[in-house]
């Protein structure tokens, strides 16, 4: 009868982190070498997998959170609509969302000249968001809330993040109906 006599344990080892900026997850492993006598009597070292764990049963892999840097806001422009009306007084705030349901929020955006009808509102930001996020990654979505009563309607607002410029098109009104709206890339 093969029997366990003793056994040992790697360092964990961590898989590099799989995003570019922002926290993230990664799987760390370890290794259980065990001393088992084979059948000429012999003692032989040996390697046990997650299935075959003769080690009392030690973890030998697990989810860490890993972080290489901060994710950046670099800047949000914005464009307002031509048509007479379209600017507006309220307030706004501002919140990005990733693919995997990750967000930023920037919170109100804006000054005393802010949304006039045509108008282009540049915000240089270089804020910091930990959303997980790869090199070339920009955000599925915008979400703009409204607080006031003066609508505003907007035809785009650019995102820079980690460098990489996405335009989220919407042409139409956010009003006190619509208070917060998703403006996606592409026409809505």
């Amino acid at each position: 009868m093969l029997t366990v006599d003793k056994f040992h344990l790697t360092e964990w080892i961590a898989a590099p982190c799989p995003n570019y900026c922002g926290i993230g997850t990664t799987d760390e492993t370890r290794k259980c070498f065990y001393f088992e006598w084979n059948e000429k009597g012999d003692c032989e070292e040996k390697e046990s997998s997650d299935l075959n764990n003769p080690c009392d049963d030690a973890i030998l892999r697990r989810t860490q959170s890993c972080f290489k840097k901060e994710c950046y806001i670099n800047m949000l422009s914005q464009k307002t609509n031509l048509t007479e009306g379209s600017g507006s007084s309220s307030e706004f705030y501002y919140k990005l969302f990733t693919y995997k349901d990750e967000s930023c929020d920037l919170g109100k955006l804006g000054f005393p000249t802010s949304r006039q009808e045509g108008g282009y509102d540049v915000f240089f930001l270089n804020q910091p968001c930990n959303a997980s996020m790869n090199e070339k990654e920009s955000f599925e979505f915008v979400q703009v809330e409204m607080v006031g009563h003066d609508p505003w309607t907007v035809d785009e607002i650019d995102v820079t993040a980690n460098g990489v410029l996405q335009s989220y098109l919407y042409g139409a009104e956010i009003n006190s109906g619509h208070k917060v709206v998703e403006i996606k890339c592409g026409r809505q």
